[in-house]
C-alpha cells in the first residue's frame, strides 16, 4: 500500500520540482533583462522613436489643402437655345462648386481656387509648384453634356504635377463630377451614389500608430535569441544540462520572462499612443489589444527561439534576428501599408497589426478578433516546437 502511494507522489514531485525550477529561470532571466540597460533602447527607444517620427510628419494635421487654377472655354450661347431661355452652363456649375459661398458644396474646404491665369501661365504655376493643378473645360462642354451635340463624350483637360496624390485625387474628383452631371441630365437619378461614412474619420497617422506598437513588440526576436545566445558563450546553459533542469524548461522559462518584458513594454506603447494624441474608436476594447501584445509577444519569442538555436554566439544572433524583424515589420504592413496580398498574409505580424487596427480604430472586442489571435498562436506554437527540437538535438550548448 505504501509503495502505491510513493509511487503516485513521485509525478506529481517532479511536477512540482520542475515548476520550481521553471520559476527559478523565469526569475533569473527577468533579472538578466533587467541589467541589460543597452536593450532597453531597442525594447522602448526603437519603438519610440518611429512614432516620434510619424508623430513629426503626419500628426496633428489637417486634410491637406490643393490650389487650383480653371480656364474655361465653354461657349456662353448654346446652340438652338431659345430667346430668354435659362438654361444651366454645366460648366459654371463646375466651377460655382469650388466657390467658397456656395453653401451646397463643401468642395472649397478641399480646393483653393485661383481664377485669371491663361493656360502656359498655369502650366508654368503647376512646374513652379504655386498651384496643384491646371482644369481647361473646353468648347461646346455644356451642349455635349445636354445632348445638343451628339456622338460626342464629354471630357475635361487636367494638368498636374507627377505628385502621386494630386494626380490620383484632382482627376478622380472630376470624373466624378462630370459622371453626376449626366446622370442628371439624363434623369437618371437611380443610379446616383450617397457616400455615407460611419463612425469617426481617422487619417494616415491614426492608421500607422497601432502597428508601431506590434513594430515594437517584434524585437523580442532579437531580445530572445541573444539573450540564450550569451547564455551559451557563457557556458551558464551547459552548466545548467548537468542540473535536473530539462532543456526544455529552461527555453520556455527564458521565453515566459521575455512574455512579462513585453508585455510590460506593450502597456507603455499603448499609453504613448494616447500621449501622441492617435485618435482611438470610442469603444476600443484595450483588453483585447494588450491580449494581442501577449499572443504576438508568444509568437516573436518562438521566432527568437529558432534563431538561438541555430548560433553560436550573441552577435550572431543580433544580426539573424534582424533579418527576420525587419520583413516582420514591413510585409506586416505595420510601418507602412503594402497591400492585402497572399504575400503579406505568410507573416504572422499581417494577422496582429491588423487586430490591433480592429482593435484601436475599428472598436472590435476580442471575439471579433479571435480568428487573427489564433493564427499568430498557431504560428507561435509551430516555431517553439521547432525550436525545442533544435535544442534537443544539439549536444553541446
Amino acid at each position: 500500500m505504501n509503495k502505491d502511494v510513493s509511487k503516485k507522489r513521485k509525478p506529481m514531485g517532479k511536477i512540482l520540482g520542475n515548476l520550481r525550477r521553471f520559476m527559478g529561470i523565469v526569475n533569473k532571466f527577468l533579472k538578466s533583462s533587467y541589467r541589460d540597460k543597452p536593450l532597453y533602447f531597442w525594447v522602448f527607444g526603437y519603438p519610440l522613436l518611429f512614432m516620434f517620427i510619424y508623430y513629426i510628419a503626419f500628426g496633428g494635421t489637417t486634410r491637406p489643402t490643393y490650389t487650383i487654377a480653371i480656364i474655361n472655354y465653354d461657349s456662353l450661347v448654346m446652340e438652338g437655345q431659345a430667346e430668354n431661355e435659362i438654361i444651366d452652363f454645366s460648366s459654371i456649375f463646375i466651377i460655382n462648386l469650388f466657390n467658397p459661398e456656395n453653401s451646397d458644396s463643401n468642395l472649397s474646404e478641399t480646393f483653393v481656387l485661383q481664377n485669371d491665369l491663361t493656360e502656359a501661365e498655369g502650366i508654368r504655376a503647376i512646374q513652379a509648384d504655386t498651384i496643384d493643378a491646371l482644369i481647361i473645360i473646353p468648347k461646346n462642354f455644356s451642349e455635349i453634356i445636354h445632348g445638343v451635340i451628339e456622338g460626342e463624350a464629354p471630357s475635361i483637360i487636367i494638368y498636374t504635377s507627377p505628385d502621386p496624390m494630386e494626380k490620383d485625387i484632382i482627376p478622380s474628383i472630376f470624373d466624378g463630377i462630370i459622371n453626376n452631371l449626366i446622370l442628371a441630365y439624363n434623369n437618371i437619378e437611380e443610379l446616383s451614389i450617397s457616400h455615407l461614412i460611419t463612425g469617426d474619420v481617422f487619417d494616415p497617422f491614426d492608421w500607422i500608430m497601432p502597428g508601431m506598437v506590434i513594430a515594437g513588440i517584434t524585437v523580442a526576436i532579437m531580445n530572445v535569441a541573444t539573450l540564450f545566445a550569451r547564455e551559451m558563450e557563457k557556458g551558464l546553459m551547459e552548466r545548467l544540462d548537468t542540473t535536473p533542469v530539462p532543456r526544455s524548461v529552461q527555453l520556455l522559462g527564458g521565453g515566459a520572462a521575455q512574455i512579462i518584458f513585453s508585455s510590460v513594454q506593450g502597456l507603455i506603447l499603448m499609453l504613448c499612443l494616447l500621449l501622441f494624441g492617435v485618435q482611438v474608436a470610442g469603444n476600443a476594447d484595450w483588453i483585447a489589444a494588450f491580449v494581442n501584445v501577449i499572443v504576438t509577444a508568444y509568437m516573436c519569442i518562438g521566432c527568437g527561439l529558432i534563431v538561438a538555436a541555430l548560433v553560436r554566439n550573441a552577435d550572431s544572433a543580433g544580426g539573424i534576428a534582424w533579418i527576420i524583424i525587419l520583413p516582420f515589420q514591413f510585409f506586416g504592413n505595420l510601418i507602412m501599408s503594402l497591400g492585402d496580398t497572399l504575400f503579406n498574409r505568410i507573416f504572422p505580424t499581417y494577422y496582429a497589426g491588423r487586430a490591433m487596427r480592429n482593435v484601436l480604430i475599428d472598436g472590435f472586442g476580442l471575439i471579433e478578433i479571435l480568428p487573427d489571435l489564433l493564427t499568430i498562436f498557431i504560428f507561435g506554437t509551430v516555431f517553439i516546437l521547432i525550436a525545442l527540437l533544435i535544442f534537443k538535438k544539439r549536444r553541446k550548448l
